[in-house]
C-alpha cells in the first residue's frame, strides 16, 4: 500500500511509526491528493508517547469507544474525555505527548486525517485575497463541531467506498475552510458583492463564466473515463480549487462532483438504451471501476438499477413497433 502513497504524503505516513495503534484502513492507494486518511484501533490503554509533527494539518475523530485522554503541557497534563464524534486538531509543525486509558469495553477506534500542507497554504492565501482577516490554524485536544464530525465520517464511507479523488479533494477542501471560517471565526467581510457570471474574458472575477464554466465541462466530458480531481478541473481555467468550488457552485448551483456524476449517469443510461454492451462495459466508459459503485450513482439518479433501466427502456420501445 505504501507503494502507492502520494509523495506530498510521505512525511505524515511516518507518523504512524510513533503511534500504538493499529492500522484499519488507508486511502493511500485511491488516488487522493488533497488528504491522506487512515482509520485505526487503538489499544485500551496507551502510555506517554510523542506524535511526530508534519507539514500537514491533522485532525483526528473519535469513531468509536470512550476514554480519558490526556496532553502533557510543559510540566502538567491537560485532560479531556473522548467519545465517538471528539475531534483533536494539530496544526503543522506541531507535535503532542500523550497518553490515555479506556472507559467502555467498547472498542476505541479513530480517524486520521491529514491535509495537505498544499491545500491549507492554498486556503490561507485565498483568505488573504479576499481581504478577509487572516486565519489562524486551530490546534486543539479537544474540538466539538457538528460540521467537522460529519465531514469526518463521509470520510471514512469515502474510503470504504473507495470514492474517486474528486469527491474526496471536495471534503478535504471544505473541511479546511470551514475549520479556517468556521462558527468561531469572525472575519471581516470583504468590500462588494460577487457578480455572478463574471465577465466575458472568461468570468474569473467573481463567479464561473461561460466561457471558463464551458472548459471545464468539456473536460468533463471528454475524460468520463478517467478519474478527475479537483487539480485538473481547476487547471483547465487556472485558477485555484477553493474558487473553481466556490465559483463552479455559484454558476451552476450544484458542485463539480456532483454536475460529472450527473454527466456519467445521463451518458451510462443513453449507453443502456441504444446499445447491447454490458453493464461493466457501460460502467467503465462512464469512469466507475466497480459495477456496484456504478449502481449505487445510477440508481441515485435514475431511480432504478442499470439493468432494470435497460430493460424498462426495451420493453417500451417494443411497445412502440408497429
Amino acid at each position: 500500500m505504501n507503494a502507492a502513497l502520494p509523495a506530498q504524503f510521505a512525511e505524515s505516513a511516518s507518523v504512524e511509526k510513533s503511534l500504538p495503534a493499529h492500522r484499519l484502513m488507508c486511502s493511500a492507494d485511491l488516488g487522493w491528493r488533497s488528504l491522506l486518511a487512515r482509520h485505526y484501533a487503538d489499544p485500551a490503554e496507551a502510555e506517554q508517547f510523542t506524535t511526530t509533527p508534519t507539514r500537514d494539518l491533522l485532525v483526528v475523530t473519535v469513531t468509536g469507544g470512550r476514554y480519558t485522554i490526556e496532553s502533557r503541557q510543559g510540566r502538567t497534563w491537560a485532560r479531556r474525555h473522548y467519545r465517538s464524534g471528539a475531534i483533536g486538531v494539530t496544526a503543522p509543525g506541531h507535535s503532542s505527548t500523550l497518553r490515555w486509558r479506556s472507559l467502555s469495553h467498547e472498542p476505541m477506534r479513530s480517524l486520521h486525517l491529514f491535509l495537505a500542507a498544499g491545500l491549507v497554504e492554498d486556503t490561507v492565501e485565498e483568505f488573504r485575497a479576499a481581504r478577509l482577516s487572516s486565519p489562524v490554524l486551530p490546534d486543539a485536544l479537544l474540538l466539538r463541531d457538528p460540521l467537522v464530525e460529519h465531514l469526518a465520517h463521509r470520510i471514512l464511507r469515502a474510503m470504504e467506498d473507495k470514492a474517486p479523488a474528486l469527491y474526496a479533494d471536495s471534503l478535504a477542501q471544505a473541511l479546511v475552510v470551514h475549520l479556517l471560517y468556521g462558527p468561531d471565526a469572525h472575519p471581516s467581510r470583504p468590500a462588494g458583492p460577487a457578480v455572478r457570471g463574471g465577465g466575458p474574458g472568461g468570468g474569473l472575477g467573481g463567479g464561473l463564466g461561460g466561457k471558463a464554466l464551458r472548459q471545464v465541462i468539456d473536460y468533463m466530458h471528454d475524460h468520463l473515463q478517467e478519474d478527475i480531481g479537483l487539480d485538473e478541473l481547476a487547471a483547465q481555467v487556472h485558477i485555484s480549487k477553493f474558487h473553481l468550488l466556490r465559483r463552479f457552485a455559484e454558476a451552476t448551483g450544484t458542485t463539480p462532483h456532483r454536475y460529472l456524476t450527473e454527466l456519467r449517469t445521463t451518458r451510462a443510461a443513453a449507453l443502456l438504451a441504444t446499445t447491447d454492451r454490458s453493464v461493466l462495459d457501460i460502467a467503465l466508459e462512464c469512469g466507475y471501476r466497480s459495477p456496484g459503485r456504478f449502481a449505487a450513482a445510477f440508481r441515485r439518479h435514475h431511480g432504478m438499477t442499470p439493468t432494470d433501466y435497460r430493460r424498462l427502456r426495451a420493453d417500451r420501445s417494443a411497445g412502440e413497433m408497429p
